[in-house]
């Protein structure tokens, strides 16, 4: 049961990590507009971290871990290449 949980925590970080990289390339989460305002939809990363911990049973810290950098390299497919952030 323990190998069961600690492929649900690394999938739901991978799926909700990239679901929220979406979203924040879609401009779902805008922020309030002004010159001075922080990168604050940054914080919605901490979320598949969070909830992913709980998912795993006893490597809280590695499943979280492990699921976002699986996603990393798609969120780095999805970046357009003329942007400048992209793959080349």
């Amino acid at each position: 049961m323990a190998n069961y949980r600690y492929w649900v925590g690394i999938l739901s970080s991978f799926l909700l990590f990239s679901l929220i990289f979406l979203a924040q390339k879609g401009g779902v989460f805008n922020g309030a507009g002004t010159a001075n305002s922080g990168e604050t939809g940054l914080l919605l990363f901490v979320i598949p971290g969070v909830i992913a911990s709980h998912l795993s049973s006893k490597k809280r810290i590695l499943c979280p871990l492990l699921g976002a950098l699986y996603a990393v390299p798609l969120c780095f497919l999805i970046l357009p290449s003329n942007s400048g952030h992209g793959i080349k």
